[in-house]
């Protein structure tokens, strides 16, 4: 039954994002050699793949998930994010912890300061998060993309196209659950700054940095309810556009008052 629940909420996102995710993404996942390493399908392979990774081919039964012939899970869009919310539903509700499972961090009961590394140079800190709850997860190139006869192509695939997101430079996402983190950050990597943000902007209790390299200098944006959370040596945009009455950013990325 909790697989069912996990796979049901990636399902959702799935929807939400107008299917740039998908918990069925595995046949293109296999396609790409992602795994391995790496090549570039024939398009008609691309459009195999695509037709098994749609919602459709995922059907229920008695609360049970179906899976029409072809199609195939790929945990690896939400798995993180679900041992994560696992492993803290075992442990008593007071317990304060932080859980780091592959950069993605879960954090109860306390606050942490997490460093948002620079996209192309992990080691250096551009933005600090403040994270006193719930779930920071990351997507971006820097250390699994592939490369294919000397191009270089992203491991987020838009499962909307079947192609490799564009590499822009990373997002940040937070979430009250580590699933929901999960599998947003990796729809709003493959829906691109200005189609994710607009739908990060839209969503309740979901806060989005994005970091996008312009000749190798990173520009930050983020939705305005990381105001309270994120600084930065840097300038950040926040979004929604600021309005007449709105605070306006400064260069520490705190809101003047």
């Amino acid at each position: 039954m909790e697989l069912a629940r996990e796979i049901a909420r990636a399902e959702y996102w799935g929807q939400v994002t107008g299917g740039a995710f998908s918990p069925l993404a595995e046949p293109l996942v296999l396609a790409w050699d992602l795994r391995g390493k790496g090549r570039v399908p024939s398009d008609s392979a691309i459009e195999a793949a695509l037709l098994v990774t749609q919602p459709h081919r995922l059907r229920w039964r008695n609360g049970q998930p179906l899976r029409s012939a072809g199609a195939q899970i790929a945990s690896g869009g939400f798995g993180k994010g679900a041992s994560m919310d696992y492993a803290l539903a075992c442990l008593p509700e007071e317990t304060a912890l932080t859980l780091n499972l592959g950069g993605q961090v879960l954090v109860q009961g306390q606050t942490q300061s997490i460093d948002i590394a620079h996209p192309a140079h992990r080691l250096i800190s551009i933005a600090t998060w403040e994270l006193s709850f719930g779930s920071l997860a990351t997507s971006g190139n820097s250390e699994r993309g592939i490369t294919v006869d000397g191009k270089r192509f992203s491991h987020i695939l838009d499962a909307r196209t079947g192609q490799p997101a564009a590499d822009f430079g990373s997002v940040t996402v937070w979430c009250e659950n580590a699933l929901d983190a999960d599998c947003l950050s990796t729809a709003l990597f493959a829906l691109g700054p200005d189609e994710g943000l607009r739908l990060a902007a839209s969503l309740p209790n979901v806060r989005a940095l994005f970091v996008e390299l312009h000749e190798g200098q990173p520009r930050l944006r983020a939705t305005r309810n990381c105001q309270d959370n994120l600084s930065s040596h840097q300038t950040i945009l926040w979004l929604p556009e600021s309005q007449a009455n709105n605070p306006t950013p400064n260069r520490t990325g705190k809101a003047d008052q």
